[in-house]
């Protein structure tokens, strides 16, 4: 039987770009739902409410603390107003708790190619709401994590910024102690190449504590006007009595661009 949160995830990622005079806008969306071993999956769902077409897609989960027996899906062609769900079927689901877990999606619009992330949080056996929030912000060519946390002992966490092959992240994973109800701040440099686009970078925070796991999510853009750009970050609600926890997340997030023979703009 499958266990469905009573709000589910809900991720919003405008991707606006631009090739010709046509325009892609995509939506990736995943319930809030609770893997077993009888319900092994997650629905990863994309929109295109543009007035453009995305075609050969190409969406690759992104795992951490679990494994998926189908490592990509391909979408032939994304038309406008359409909408596709996919489903990813994991398996090693053996230490209960929250998971991230980013979706990769690729594709082509006319002559140019696009990428761009979409974030989500799976929960392995029950829901588990993390004591460690982050937010992500960007200033320059540095992103900066803030993490808080509310729990009474020490967290020994991970720490992983996540970005597209075009930019290049110094130590992108860190670990890191978090005293009892306290904060922290992590910056990571960032080199940006000399492009017209906005890059997505998503950080990921993760931890266990008494056999369970848990993890959170913070999204950015950096790019031509980083130190504008607003943050999100992935906030975790709990509903009450323990039996029903809402995640929700909004991102806005601007795909890159590799162009084939001439100058794609991205916005």
């Amino acid at each position: 039987m499958r266990a469905t949160l009573a709000t589910p995830i809900i991720l919003m990622s405008l991707v606006l770009a631009y090739a010709s005079a046509s325009t892609v806008t995509l939506t990736g969306s995943c319930p809030g739902s609770v893997l077993t071993n009888s319900s092994n999956y997650i629905e990863f769902t994309i929109a295109n409410s543009g007035n453009g077409t995305a075609s050969d897609m190409i969406i690759q989960p992104i795992l951490s603390g679990m494994s998926t027996y189908n490592s990509a899906e391909e979408l032939p062609i994304v038309t406008p107003g359409s909408n596709y769900t996919e489903r990813f079927y994991m398996y090693n689901l053996s230490v209960p708790g929250s998971y991230a877990i980013e979706f990769l999606a690729t594709y082509e619009q006319g002559a140019s190619n696009f990428t761009t992330f979409f974030p989500c949080l799976a929960y392995v056996g029950r829901p588990a709401v993390s004591l460690a929030s982050i937010t992500l912000s960007v200033h320059g060519g540095s992103a900066i994590a803030n993490i808080s946390s509310l729990s009474k002992s020490p967290i020994n966490a991970s720490l992983v910024l996540l970005a597209p092959p075009e930019l290049h992240v110094l130590a992108p994973q860190r670990n890191l102690t978090i005293a009892p109800y306290s904060s922290a701040t992590e910056r990571f440099t960032v080199s940006q190449p000399n492009l017209q686009a906005t890059f997505p970078i998503i950080a990921q925070l993760s931890y266990s504590y008494a056999g369970i796991h848990y993890a959170s999510i913070a999204t950015a853009m950096i790019g031509l006007s980083s130190a504008e750009l607003q943050s999100s970050h992935l906030s975790e609600i709990n509903l009450g009595f323990g039996v029903a926890v809402a995640v929700i997340v909004v991102l806005i997030a601007v795909s890159f661009v590799k162009s084939r023979g001439r100058k794609a703009k991205a916005v």
